[in-house]
């Protein structure tokens, strides 16, 4: 909580960022000519998953903040993007538009991966839910919006939900 990341466009392209969190020490973490966005924090605070399009398309990326060392996490000819750290560091979830579309998670030590929601609609930043199993995320349908948890959805009927992460106040 004493660092912030985020993304910014700034002089021809989106480039990440981090500052402390009473806005000191701004540092430019990525540059290029690659759209890099949606950075999401390690729960240990080393590292960085974030979406980039440096292999020709939107796929997950890692940055490691000590050295500035970038790794892909995703390789398909899909786009693959709002990457979401699970609590334990092993796996990060993600939006993708292959043909099952839906949010993923690939285990980041062995390359496995397993879907986690499959939704007709388009998909928004995933939030891992206290249970480590499942995300809670926004679906957008037209007009139609919903927050889904545990696979319901948990907005009132007509509530207009924006799409912005889930965050999580307790496990409860």
């Amino acid at each position: 909580g004493r660092r912030l990341a985020f993304q910014a466009y700034l002089r021809d392209t989106w480039n990440l960022w981090t500052m402390n969190a009473d806005g000191t020490d701004l540092t430019q973490v990525t540059s290029g000519p690659f759209d890099d966005r949606e950075p999401h924090w390690s729960p240990d605070g080393t590292r960085l998953a974030f979406s980039s399009d440096r292999g020709g398309n939107y796929d997950i990326w890692l940055l490691v903040i000590a050295t500035g060392e970038v790794r892909r996490v995703t390789t398909g000819a899909t786009n693959e993007s709002m990457p979401a750290w699970s609590p334990d560091g092993r796996e990060i979830a993600f939006v993708s538009d292959r043909e099952a579309r839906g949010i993923y998670a690939r285990q980041l030590e062995t390359g496995a991966e397993r879907q986690l929601a499959a939704d007709a609609a388009v998909l928004f930043m995933p939030s891992w839910e206290p249970d480590r199993q499942s995300v809670a995320y926004v679906a957008v349908d037209g007009a139609t919006t919903r927050l889904m948890a545990g696979g319901v959805n948990i907005a009132a009927a007509g509530e207009d939900v924006f799409p912005f992460r889930p965050p999580w106040v307790s496990a409860n």
